[in-house]
């Protein structure tokens, strides 16, 4: 029994040295890791603002490409400053230009309580992630 008590105490040092020197690193690291965290989600959440902003603008331009500048008798639907011909395009435009919009609002809202919660609150925001 000797022997084993010995290797146990063996065993027990070297995981309380390892604990310690764990924590230390922590410890040290600690500070930059949570700027590093922070600072990931600030970007992130800001990207996501503009990428919002690129599919509103994206889905309007495409419209506006299809459109025609000026009216003539077969162009009845004005939209954006551009003429369609008849109803169905003019509900596709309509259509593409209304999805847009609910998507980019979406994505823009979620993004900004995001930015915000992260930038008033960011030990709030660092339990909510990690729960």
């Amino acid at each position: 029994m000797n022997e084993l008590e010995q290797t146990l105490q063996k065993i027990l040092e070297k995981s309380i040295e390892l604990a310690e020197q764990t924590g230390d690193f922590v410890i040290e690291q600690g500070t930059e890791l949570l700027q590093q965290f922070f600072l990931w989600h600030t970007v992130r959440h800001i990207l996501c603002i503009l990428l919002a902003g690129v599919i509103f603008f994206v889905g309007t331009g495409i419209i506006r490409m299809w459109g025609v500048a000026k009216e003539d008798n077969y162009h009845e639907i004005k939209i954006f400053g551009k003429w369609y011909y008849d109803e169905e395009p003019a509900f596709f435009a309509y259509a593409v230009i209304l999805c847009s919009a609910i998507a980019s609002t979406i994505v823009f809202c979620v993004h900004v309580y995001s930015l915000v919660f992260i930038l008033i609150a960011p030990k709030l925001y660092l339990i909510e992630y990690f729960l």
